[in-house]
């Protein structure tokens, strides 16, 4: 069991897996049925093969069931049973089910606020988790529960800040209270830097990103790129075993940004292809984020002149976006616009009629105050 955490630790995960795997046989030959460390050492090999291998739908139901089990093999005031409601918001957000996440960690919490032991470190980073998935001053409401847990706690240069100081970065990006943000990840950035590691963390990954994208939003493109390249380095640095390709990906996609607004649609293009090879190789990635990238090449395209090739990822866009939007859904109506524009510049008479009809639709069945854009899709048909 040692070997087999000593190795997770390292990140050599399918030696931690064949090392749960061996202990997993000598509890079910040694154990009565239904032992908690029967569950226990099944749910860390569950996790193990999906570190090894990657997340599919198989490995994180695994992983959800058993740690059902593992809940069910415990007391209810069992100080482990809000943990394990942590990993299971963790195991919905790798499906992109951000609503359960959500209540795994309300159910976390108040586990934790009415146990007879209350861990506060713990509690902080289950506030940290719903303070991430809300964002907003909803979320920042958490994050600041977080703080004053932590500080009371920790030692202020105790390195479960950094994941707390990035979080509050992210929202006021998001905000584009750019310099609040900026203040954060520096006190992040500073923690990281003082710990004495064998190797930097994903975290200092993770920061140089967030950097990048707060001067893009700036409008600051050359610190932009330079945060953005540090980052894609240091993840080269690090290695395949950190997991890291949905962060390479997002650091693509954020380049391929900053070119674009630099005219430079070229690597804007190449930026965005190859964010969406990433993306499009894991099982279980949110569909809106396939969308977005779609749409971004369909745009790219479009001011290049290749009407053929936007209009397949403007179609791909579509399909996409008519999973997870309601049909009243705006980004719905751009999308039969966009297509209707193309159709026009390729003289497809009959996609041009069909998307500008849905768009047409659209602003009758939701939009009573639609009249002006009514008229527009008129005119042009």
């Amino acid at each position: 069991m040692i070997a087999g955490m000593a190795c997770s630790t390292m990140g050599e995960y399918s030696s931690a897996h064949e090392h749960f795997c061996f202990v997993q046989d000598i509890y079910f030959n040694h154990l009565p049925s239904g032992h908690e460390r029967i569950y226990d050492v099944y749910l860390y090999k569950s996790i193990m093969q999906s570190s090894s291998k990657g997340d599919t739908i198989e490995s994180l139901e695994s992983m959800q069931r058993s740690l059902e089990l593992h809940i069910a093999s415990l007391p209810p005031d069992h100080p482990s049973v809000a943990d394990m409601y942590n990993i299971i918001a963790w195991i919905y957000l790798r499906h992109s089910d951000v609503v359960n996440a959500q209540k795994a960690l309300e159910t976390s919490i108040e586990l934790r606020l009415n146990a007879t032991f209350l861990n506060p470190v713990h509690l902080g980073h289950t506030y940290i988790g719903l303070g991430y998935i809300l964002g907003g001053d909803e979320g920042m409401s958490y994050l600041d529960k977080a703080y004053c847990l932590f500080k009371e706690h920790l030692p202020p240069n105790n390195s479960k800040f950094i994941q707390l100081y990035m979080s509050k970065a992210e929202i006021y990006i998001e905000k584009n209270e750019l310099e609040r943000a900026r203040s954060y990840l520096t006190d992040a950035l500073k923690i990281e830097l003082e710990i004495k590691r064998s190797r930097p963390g994903n975290g200092l990954a993770h920061i140089y990103t967030l950097f990048g994208k707060s001067y893009l939003n700036e409008g600051k493109y050359a610190l932009a790129l330079d945060y953005l390249q540090k980052s894609i380095n240091l993840i080269k640095e690090l290695g395949p075993h950190a997991r890291l390709e949905l962060l390479v990906a997002y650091n693509f996609l954020n380049l391929a940004r900053v070119y674009q607004e630099q005219n430079n649609l070229e690597f804007a293009l190449s930026y965005y292809r190859q964010s969406l090879d990433i993306y499009s190789q894991v099982p279980l990635i949110d569909k809106s984020r396939l969308a977005l990238l779609h749409n971004h090449i369909a745009i790219v395209l479009s001011l290049q002149g290749s009407y053929e090739k936007a209009f397949i990822h403007f179609q791909n866009t579509l399909d996409y976006r008519l999973q997870y939007l309601s049909f009243e859904s705006h980004e719905l109506f751009t999308s039969y616009i966009n297509l209707a524009i193309v159709s026009k510049h390729l003289r497809d008479d009959l996609h041009f009629l069909e998307y500008y009809q849905k768009a047409l639709d659209m602003i009758y069945r939701t939009n009573s105050d639609g009249t002006l854009e009514a008229s527009s899709i008129h005119n042009e048909i």
